[in-house]
């Protein structure tokens, strides 16, 4: 009977351990609430299942003694490994904000550069076809003119940096490989060194304040403190935090198994005794039986 229950336990355990096998990974791609909930709340079904098995007395077979520690080291994994997901779901939602806030930060950006580009090279093409007699010196003329060549050319060099500084950043906020995002932050910086360098060259320029103001905006998104970028290096090592999380779990399911599997031999140890014990009474009892006849027979 003792042995019929132990195999009957070992059953549901390796049962409940499959079931858990599946479940942590769909807990720790969870993409959504829902799933994530929906995954967790699986689990928890799971560890309520293998807690009751302990209380109705598997806690105290001396084949199973291991299975308490290794079912609170799972169960506390399976918390962190949640926790983690959730930290990510924040962080993603942040990334998520930060681009689209981006997006239109430079759909700004090239609603203003692109008249003011215009206008620089309107005033440069009117300064070279001034003449004198319009009023304009040659000295004046040549001042105008390079003046403007300056303008087009720092409005020019801006926007590439804008450009480029824009793409680099969409890029990082969408890769995942820790190193590719370090080496982005670092050309980015030169990138926005670059851009500052030649926003400060269109400072005198009146019409050109709303853009050096956007041009801020999007620097920040290379210079804050916790930007964009910044937040995706934590991402990353969020995920690599997961990977390692349901590797120590399936390790640790690996241990109830060898639990498992160490009561069954126990229990077949047992039986095998039992069925020693059995055929040494049945011998017994069919020497008797021998003896007895023989007895009979003489008398």
């Amino acid at each position: 009977s003792d042995n019929l229950k132990t195999a009957a336990a070992s059953a549901r355990l390796a049962e409940i351990g499959q079931a858990i096998r599946v479940d942590v990974p769909m807990l720790g791609s969870a993409r959504t609430r829902f799933e994530r909930e929906s995954a967790l709340e699986r689990l928890e079904d799971h560890f309520g299942h293998l807690r009751q098995l302990l209380a109705t007395g598997m806690g105290k077979d001396e084949a199973f003694s291991g299975l308490g520690g290794v079912l609170a080291e799972v169960e506390a994994n399976v918390l962190a490994l949640d926790r983690n997901v959730a930290r990510r779901f924040v962080l993603a939602k942040q990334r998520e904000e930060e681009t689209a806030r981006l997006n239109r930060l430079h759909g700004d950006f090239l609603l203003e550069v692109d008249p003011l580009l215009v206008d620089a090279k309107f005033n440069v093409e009117s300064a070279l076809e001034a003449r004198a007699g319009e009023g304009l010196a040659d000295n004046a003329r040549r001042s105008l003119v390079e003046r403007e060549v300056r303008l087009t050319e720092a409005l020019g060099r801006l926007h590439a940096s804008a450009n480029l500084a824009v793409g680099m950043i969409l890029r990082g906020a969408s890769e995942t490989d820790f190193r590719l995002i370090e080496q982005l932050q670092g050309r980015l910086a030169e990138t926005v060194d670059e851009g500052d360098a030649n926003a400060a060259l269109i400072a005198s320029n009146a019409s050109a304040i709303t853009l050096r103001q956007i041009w801020d905006d999007i620097a920040l998104f290379a210079t804050e403190p916790d930007n964009l970028l910044d937040r995706r290096l934590n991402e990353s090592g969020l995920l690599a935090e997961s990977a390692q999380l349901q590797e120590m779990n399936a390790s640790l399911l690996e241990e109830l198994g060898n639990v498992v599997a160490g009561a069954v031999r126990e229990s077949g140890l047992r039986s095998s005794l039992a069925s020693v014990e059995i055929n040494d009474v049945l011998s017994g009892w069919r020497v008797f039986n021998a003896f007895s006849t023989a007895i009979l027979l003489l008398l």
